[in-house]
């Protein structure tokens, strides 16, 4: 096995993880912020002497937040914990496995089980952002990530480590494909649409009119 695996892994997955978790992190900031400005802004009173209609308050939906931060803040210390620990500790030690060979099987094994407990943990935070509408797209890509990166290192890296075949990847993966690609492929597998029927509804008219005529 050569390190291309573990490069990607180290300098393409994870740093994708980390940067999901930090978008995660300020788009729940926000939303507690914009809640908390709007509640606390003050009513506006009405003018008895104004003929004008006074001005509704905007209205918006306001969410319970503290269920989604305490599991979203168990799984962020969870995360960077585990990801610290595999870029200080377990990567270095696999790069020394494949240099100096030797058993793999007990680190395998207790990442396997970290990769358990942070999925555990994960599916909380999915459980509470269903009720926060605003929360879905960034938590959403934090989790669709984080589960990539934990497939890619169970089902690519780690078999491999152990001396099991690993099939070659694709060369672009549909998640690296351009807007072109998409849409060209969108082109090929749209039906064709059928030929428009011929409008014969003049060449009728015009042998009714000439029938009427010739009578």
């Amino acid at each position: 096995m050569d390190t291309r695996r573990l490069d990607r892994n180290n300098f393409e997955l994870r740093p994708r993880v980390r940067s999901r978790l930090e978008e995660a992190r300020e788009a729940l900031g926000e939303l507690a912020r914009e809640q908390h400005e709007y509640l606390s802004a003050p009513e506006v009173p009405d003018e008895p002497l104004s003929f004008s209609k006074p001005k509704e308050r905007e209205h918006r939906d306001i969410f319970a937040l503290e269920p989604l931060n305490e599991a979203f803040a168990e799984l962020e210390a969870a995360l960077r914990a585990h990801l610290d620990d595999e870029e200080t500790n377990v990567y270095p030690a696999l790069r020394g496995f494949l240099r100096v060979g030797g058993s793999v099987d007990p680190l395998l094994d207790a990442q396997r089980r970290a990769h358990v407990d942070l999925l555990h943990v994960a599916s909380s935070v999915r459980r509470e952002i269903a009720a926060i509408p605003p929360m879905r797209k960034p938590m959403g890509a934090l989790l669709q990530h984080l589960e990539k990166q934990i497939q890619y290192e169970e089902t690519r890296i780690f078999p491999e480590l152990m001396g099991e075949a690993v099939e070659d990847e694709t060369p672009i993966p549909n998640r690296y494909r351009t807007s072109t690609d998409v849409a060209r492929t969108l082109r090929r597998a749209r039906p064709q649409e059928p030929e428009p029927e011929p409008d014969t509804s003049g060449f009728f008219s015009g042998l009714f009119k000439k029938w009427v005529k010739n009578r």
